[in-house]
């Protein structure tokens, strides 16, 4: 019982202390960096606690005031205007016609450029069994892939 009662004072007292130290610091000095620096080197295995500052330069110290910076962050860059230069836009019609057509050769690049060893998807069917199949399997997924992209929706003989 006194054990923890011991304990509980000290950390009482580094808590008080700290809390101090925090409210003390100016965020345009370099200080900030110093106390981040020993934050991190404490604090080894706490992830992602980071100092964060709210839209007025003052730091936020507990969660609250961690999600309130964030939100005015956000809901400030959601409103930030694009200043368009008219003079470097161009009046460009939109493209029309068909698209691009897909080669072999576009198919067997992204075939081999798949990593292996990764989980089957919900049909069953790995990378590694495309490629086993060569010519086949290249052939059967550029049917896919240009009929997919032609009309816009997988082929009835594919689902």
């Amino acid at each position: 019982m006194a054990k923890r009662t011991s304990r509980q004072a000290v950390h009482q007292a580094h808590y008080e202390a700290e809390k101090q130290i925090y409210e003390n610091v100016d965020s345009k000095s370099s200080e900030v960096y110093g106390l981040a620096n020993q934050m991190q080197r404490e604090n080894v295995d706490v992830v992602d606690d980071k100092l964060v500052e709210n839209d007025a330069g003052e730091m936020s110290l507990n969660q609250e005031a961690k999600e309130k910076a964030w939100l005015e962050h956000h809901e400030r860059l959601l409103n930030v205007e694009f200043d368009w230069d008219p003079e470097h836009l161009t009046n460009e019609p939109p493209l029309e016609g068909p698209p691009v057509p897909i080669t072999i050769e576009m198919v067997i690049k992204a075939i081999f450029k798949m990593k292996s060893d990764k989980a089957a998807g919900p049909l069953g069917i790995v990378v590694e069994m495309i490629r086993a199949a060569r010519d086949t399997g290249v052939s059967m997924i550029h049917d896919l892939a240009s009929s997919i992209v032609y009309h816009g929706k997988v082929p009835t003989d594919w689902e």
